[in-house]
């Protein structure tokens, strides 16, 4: 060797070549190595490659299969838990509205209740001031105070007329 050859332009010595030697055996890559160490020739070793990727393919094509499936079932149990949301809330919007259709009831039977009892009170009311009125008109009229059964007996004939609609002078 010539002395400016086994040194680099920064003067440091170059590694030598060996043959066989791990560093060529690294350069040359793993595929090198494995067809070089197991003695199968280019073809086979190609053959064997693509019966690898053959077998790899089918058992992603089976994985995939196999999460399409997985998915088919998640969509499937969604759709079933979103129909029985859908059911519950029809059921407790239905719940909802006959509640409230059952108190809007009972309030107004409470307010028609109310109207009755306060119309009645309002009825009697009138009916005891008509009948002062009537025993006041009567008395003047013919002119004498009357005993509490027949002032008693003129309101009641008087309001009973009234509330039929007739006039105490009996005309409709």
């Amino acid at each position: 060797m010539v002395a400016g050859e086994d040194r680099d332009e920064l003067g440091l010595e170059r590694p030598r070549k060996v043959p066989g030697h791990r560093a060529e055996e690294a350069l040359r890559g793993p595929r090198d190595r494995t067809r070089r160490d197991r003695g199968v020739p280019g073809a086979q070793f190609a053959e064997r490659d693509l019966e690898r990727a053959e077998q790899t393919r089918t058992q992603a094509e089976r994985e995939l299969a196999e999460y399409r499936e997985q998915l088919a079932k998640a969509r499937q149990e969604s759709n079933g838990i979103i129909e029985e949301a859908r059911t519950t809330a029809e059921r407790l919007r239905a719940e909802i509205q006959a509640r409230a259709e059952r108190e809007a009831a009972a309030t107004v039977a409470k307010a028609q209740d109310e109207i009755r009892a306060e119309r009645d009170r309002v009825f009697q009311e009138l009916r005891g001031e008509i009948g002062e009125i009537a025993v006041e008109l009567a008395g003047r009229v013919v002119g004498a105070s009357l005993d509490a059964t027949a002032h008693q007996r003129l309101i009641d004939e008087y309001i009973d007329q009234v509330s039929k609609g007739v006039a105490p002078n009996g005309k409709h």
